[in-house]
């Protein structure tokens, strides 16, 4: 359907086009979704230049997991109102989810129009690209865009990256919850690198030459090793190569300012590897949390386990797509909770086994204490 065929948005929604809106919108907060698309698909024809009934229309179908229909209707809704940031963006992400690329790249175009500052759109934009394999065109709006956030380093390097920047939508959080509590000479922990952006912001932002970043990641991409020999920041960067599991319970427990879990995303492994970090982590150090609200992965399921086991050690600063807590406990008393939901969906008393944790002869009473010695 062109632009003339459907119009564009023009006067302002009757008061029967919002009510019919405003009960379509209901049925969606209940999960209600067979019944807002019938409500909503009313108001749509009650005032079809009209661009909300068919971002509520594309919310249900994205919440049931139909890309084809949430594409539809999202980007019915961006032709209606071209300046809907939303609108453009997830159609975007819907076309991505079939991996129509170049109906995604329209989208994210469109909606980097609507908003020139939007980090998250720059960094689909630039995955997009890089499905299209227009890798130069990709790191050139990742470098525009890590500059966008004042950091230059990419962009004063050309430092090169293959994969989806999701880290850049990341740094003003960290710079907000983070930063104040690192010293410039921190020693810092990262479990899984990928391609090191993230390695390298800590490096660059978090700390000075008389700081650390020790990475570890069970192997290293190519473009992990070329991007740290271009940023000129090897020095502040020491690499581990092997199993989080394995390595990280051999480094000095309690000497971390700050740690980075980004490793395995399953719900074990994100426990163990969360035990380990709040481990290795000083008293008043952070842990950050990665992918927490990712509805795509079940890693929110290990982390919260842990915040259950080990809730009365730490403070909450910051929960959305992250999960960032800090340290605030000498020594770790454990609780383990009594859920069988997360028994039966999560091995936990396994998973806390490939923790550093040695001793195991309280797991039966409830509480297990330990120290970091």
């Amino acid at each position: 359907m062109d632009r003339e065929t459907l119009g564009v948005e023009t006067g302002a929604p009757t008061a029967d086009t919002l009510a019919m809106l405003e009960r379509a919108e209901g049925f969606l907060r209940k999960g209600e979704y067979a019944e807002c698309i019938e409500a909503a698909s009313q108001a749509a024809i009650s005032m079809p230049n009209y661009f909300r009934p068919h971002v509520t229309i594309g919310l249900a179908w994205w919440r049931q997991g139909d890309m084809l229909n949430a594409a539809e209707s999202f980007a019915t809704s961006a032709l209606l109102n071209p300046r809907h940031f939303d609108s453009c963006l997830y159609a975007g992400r819907a076309y991505m989810a079939q991996s129509n690329y170049q109906a995604a790249r329209k989208m994210f175009e469109a909606a980097t129009n609507a908003d020139r500052h939007s980090t998250s759109c720059r960094v689909w934009l630039a995955h997009c690209l890089q499905s299209l394999g227009d890798f130069d065109e990709a790191n050139n709006i990742i470098h525009s865009t890590a500059a966008q956030l004042d950091w230059m380093l990419p962009k004063n390097k050309r430092i090169s990256f293959q994969h989806a920047p999701w880290f850049l939508n990341h740094i003003q959080i960290w710079r907000d919850k983070i930063q104040p509590y690192i010293p410039k000479n921190g020693k810092l922990l990262e479990i899984g690198s990928m391609e090191a952006m993230s390695t390298l912001w800590m490096a660059s932002e978090l700390i000075d030459s008389h700081g650390i970043v020790v990475s570890a990641d069970i192997a290293y991409r190519d473009s992990y090793a070329s991007n740290i020999r271009a940023s000129g920041l090897r020095e502040r960067i020491i690499s581990i190569v092997g199993s989080s599991v394995i390595t990280i319970p051999l480094l000095l427990a309690g000497s971390f300012d700050f740690v980075y879990v980004d490793g395995d995303h399953s719900p074990e492994m994100a426990f163990a590897d969360g035990v380990n970090a709040l481990l290795a982590a000083k008293q008043g150090g952070i842990v950050c949390f990665d992918d927490y609200k990712n509805q795509n992965q079940d890693t929110a399921l290990g982390v919260d386990t842990l915040v259950q086991c080990f809730g009365q050690n730490i403070d909450f600063i910051h929960e959305g797509y992250q999960l960032i807590v800090r340290r605030k406990s000498d020594s770790l008393v454990v609780d383990f909770p009594n859920n069988p939901k997360l028994a039966s969906n999560m091995q936990w008393r396994e998973a806390i086994e490939r923790s550093r944790v040695q001793d195991f002869s309280a797991l039966g009473s409830g509480q297990l204490a330990f120290s970091d010695g």
